[in-house]
């Protein structure tokens, strides 16, 4: 469950608006941005807006105060914090992830056997939208992408939006 990054998506620091090239749509090319394009240092803000018909928005903060240095061994971007279960892709945005959830908990419910079917579930408790999972997060960001990269090279576009996460780019490759 949760999402495979098939959707339109744009990243903003609130001047420029950075995804898949589109004029129409008013996107950077986000292959030619770094994060640090997006977030150039301490009190940073930029936004990251997924499937533009569920309209999923987040906010991402630069967590550093100062600049970090690279751990060896690890790959970057970490999550750091978060809080919740990724909702499913095309539930419905926000307020269809509500409604999925209420009627996960309710067996009574006439959809609740289609929710189970679709989310692959055998009972609804078997998803908890509490539940979240940092070493999770970092296995499915732990493709290397970015060890030992600064933030300076660190590529947008490989950068993963998912609801409630913190991640951090290590800004300089550690000395060994």
């Amino acid at each position: 469950m949760g999402w495979e990054d098939y959707h339109l998506h744009a990243f903003s620091d609130g001047r420029v608006r950075y995804g898949a090239s589109d004029p129409e749509l008013r996107l950077r090319d986000e292959r030619k941005a770094t994060v640090a394009d997006l977030l150039p240092g301490k009190g940073s803000r930029a936004g990251y807006s997924y499937d533009f018909g569920d309209d999923w928005e987040h906010e991402l903060p630069a967590l550093a105060e100062e600049r970090l240095t690279a751990e060896p061994g690890m790959s970057y971007p970490v999550c750091v914090a978060g809080e919740g279960a990724c909702p499913p892709a095309d539930c419905g945005g926000s307020c269809g992830y509500e409604h999925l959830r209420e009627v996960l908990v309710d067996p009574t419910s006439d959809e609740h056997e289609d929710m189970l079917a679709w989310l692959g579930l055998d009972k609804g408790t078997d998803f908890d939208p509490h539940r979240f999972d940092p070493n999770g997060v970092n296995r499915a960001l732990g493709n290397g992408w970015t060890q030992g990269l600064t933030r300076e090279e660190a590529p947008l576009h490989h950068w993963p939006g998912s609801s409630g996460q913190a991640c951090r780019i290590g800004d300089e490759p550690a000395q060994d």
